[in-house]
């Protein structure tokens, strides 16, 4: 029989806190490896969780991005006004299902019936105009990818206007009768909404030839970045949230 090891309760002490400290590495590994679009578990707060992710990311206020998608997706829940993930503008109507298989299932709908000017996600990106810089409908919808998008092509508006209240107004439309409009609606948000959650994005400076990962949002060779939605096309567009579209 082998000699019984002692040990000290010194000991018993230095290997309780190595095994917390292990428990605690373990846990918070865990919580930083998310997949791709799972940003948040309470679907009213995504939104905002990629909004952060993106400000950060591509140099854009988040107070601006809080507020572009206060515009585009927003819906009265009980904790106020809030951005929603699932958000879908198609045939005239605004629908807010309640998961992603229900927003899914408006945007194939749409499509078979032949309409392609859809609006999708937290910052509505138009189906018709930019279904192609995505791999899938699916990413397309996805809240980290669609925000990453807005936030790339609010960017560029930066870059080139200078004002991000300008580059608000651009990312809506190219036509200066619309895009002020939609600026005013911008305003009016940061008077009603009041401050956003808590960030710490990046300050951004405006700087020379930004690069961008979609190629809808490059330089077409004269400085000038493209909207969200075409000029031409949003001669005759409906904004999300025009008074008659319907409400949750």
């Amino acid at each position: 029989m082998r000699k019984p090891i002692l040990i000290t309760a010194a000991q018993r002490l230095h290997w309780f806190y190595l095994g917390l400290a292990f428990c605690v590495f373990s846990m918070i590994g865990a919580s930083a490896v998310t997949p791709r679009g799972t940003v948040s578990a309470d679907p009213a707060q995504t939104c905002l969780s990629a909004a952060q992710v993106s400000a950060r990311r591509h140099g854009v206020p988040f107070d601006v991005m809080h507020r572009i998608a206060l515009v585009e997706s927003g819906r009265q829940t009980e904790n106020g006004r809030t951005p929603w993930p699932w958000a879908v503008h198609a045939t005239g109507r605004g629908h807010w299902p309640a998961t992603r298989e229900g927003a899914l299932d408006i945007i194939r709908a749409a499509l078979a019936a032949g309409h392609s000017n859809i609006d999708i996600g937290c910052f509505q990106i138009n189906y018709h105009w930019h279904s192609d810089q995505f791999p899938t409908l699916e990413a397309m919808l996805d809240p980290i990818q669609n925000a990453e998008y807005a936030a790339q092509l609010l960017n560029g508006h930066f870059q080139r206007l200078g004002s991000w209240t300008a580059a608000a107004g651009a990312y809506h439309s190219a036509t200066p009768a619309l895009a002020q409009r939609y600026i005013a609606r911008f305003n009016a948000v940061a008077a009603n909404a009041g401050p956003p959650p808590p960030s710490n994005p990046t300050s951004p400076q405006r700087r020379q030839g930004t690069q961008t990962n979609y190629a809808l949002l490059q330089s077409a060779g004269d400085g000038k970045m493209g909207s969200l939605v075409s000029q031409s096309a949003m001669q005759s567009a409906r904004p999300f949230l025009e008074t008659g579209t319907q409400t949750p």
